[in-house]
């Protein structure tokens, strides 16, 4: 959820046309709101998909084991 709240945080201000943080410089919006907020997407991002590999790993596993006893 982290992940979806900061992308629809970007999504707003992009879409109001930078209403909030528009007024900043270029410096000060990179090193304040871009590499803070930039943070909060690809660390959950990263997350999200080494749990869905693990799931998708363990769902296999799960159907090769009941194929398997299924054939006995």
């Amino acid at each position: 959820m982290t992940l979806s709240k900061t992308l629809l945080y970007w999504f707003q201000e992009y879409y109001c046309g930078y209403c909030a943080v528009g007024h900043n410089s270029v410096k000060d919006l990179i090193l304040y709101w871009i590499i803070p907020n930039g943070l909060w997407i690809v660390v959950p991002a990263f997350i999200v998909v080494r749990l869905g590999k693990d799931i998708a790993q363990s769902l296999n596993v799960a159907a090769k084991a009941l194929g398997a006893a299924k054939r006995k």
